[in-house]
């Protein structure tokens, strides 16, 4: 992960049952994949949260191409880069 996301009160994620979970933290984090280092923008940190969830959306607004192949298997594609499970 790169820098630590800034700490703060970046307001509040509601889930589907509606309950409301503070954001702690927000920030660009760079992760290490397959293919190279990949930035996410404006990560939102909330420590309730049991499970790392990525926004569809926002991977959409940021020039992402995001394909569902199968049930379990993502393909990311932002210009020439696919981020998704290697080809065996």
């Amino acid at each position: 992960m790169g820098a630590r996301p800034k700490e703060g009160v970046f307001g509040k994620v509601r889930l589907e049952d509606n309950k409301t979970l503070d954001v702690t933290g927000m920030g660009d984090i760079v992760l290490k994949t397959s293919v190279g280092f990949w930035t996410l923008k404006d990560v939102r940190v909330v420590p309730s949260l049991t499970k790392n969830l990525i926004s569809v959306r926002q991977l959409d607004e940021q020039g992402h191409n995001v394909k569902f192949v199968r049930k379990s298997v993502v393909k990311i594609r932002l210009g020439k880069y696919c981020h998704g499970p290697r080809k065996k």
